[in-house]
């Protein structure tokens, strides 16, 4: 399905700004760039929640017009 596809590319976005924040925690760096990057991971997150129930709305959408 396009959902699957379009959730795992954001999950990969996801976990590439976690690998980027946890190298800058790491090395002790905090601040602002540490944030822009929680701010991103938290909004690949809500995303991937949307993808997840707009693709379960269409299953049960497509599932009722089965019936």
């Amino acid at each position: 399905m396009m959902y699957d596809l379009m959730i795992e590319n954001w999950e990969d976005e996801k976990y590439g700004y976690e690998q980027q924040r946890n190298q800058l925690l790491n090395a002790g760096q905090y601040g602002e760039p540490v944030r822009i990057l929680n701010t991103k991971i938290e909004m690949c997150r809500q995303f991937v929640q949307f993808l997840k129930r707009c693709e379960e709305q269409e299953l049960a959408l497509l599932k009722e017009s089965e019936e």
